[in-house]
């Protein structure tokens, strides 16, 4: 599965850029020989994907859109509860795990067979390095504090937006 990296941007650049994409692909990289995590994500605060390892082929808008509703779904419960937050979404035909990082969050999307205790432990050891990550963590505030500047009329100002990688 091939890991798709965040590029340069208006947000992101230079060594913030670089050390997004190393913490990037070191916590997906724990995630991806987990049984049944078919597709890895990392989001900001708002839903824009930051990094991801993914199937062949699949639908950028699509995950940029439930990232954003995820989003959502994780300010809900930081507003109840500031706690770190982790979530299982089971069904029968796969489900979601996510997982707060700090000033972003994770979610795997699942197929079964699932491995779920293997996955809730690998998202749980590759978490901890991530969200002690100051120079990243810093770099997600700072770009959190920039996209509240951004004019919301701006058609290519979606979470579907974004410099991405291209497969190999």
């Amino acid at each position: 599965m091939p890991l798709i990296e965040k590029l340069r941007s208006d947000k992101w650049a230079g060594f913030a850029l670089q050390e997004l994409n190393i913490a990037n692909g070191v916590f997906l990289n724990a995630l991806r020989d987990v049984p049944g995590a078919s597709e890895g994500f990392i989001c900001d605060e708002s839903g824009e994907i930051l990094g991801a390892y993914v199937a062949d082929e699949w639908n950028k808008i699509q995950a940029a859109e439930l990232g954003a509703h995820l989003a959502q779904l994780l300010a809900a419960f930081h507003a109840r509860d500031k706690k770190s937050l982790e979530l299982e979404l089971r069904g029968e035909r796969g489900g979601i795990f996510m997982r707060d990082l700090g000033n972003a969050f994770a979610f795997v999307l699942c197929a079964p067979p699932v491995d779920w205790a293997l996955l809730r432990m690998s998202v749980n050891v590759a978490a901890p390095t991530y969200e002690a990550n100051a120079a990243v963590q810093s770099a997600l505030q700072r770009a959190a504090q920039r996209h509240t500047q951004v004019d919301a009329t701006d058609e290519n100002n979606t979470p579907a937006s974004g410099a991405w990688a291209r497969f190999p």
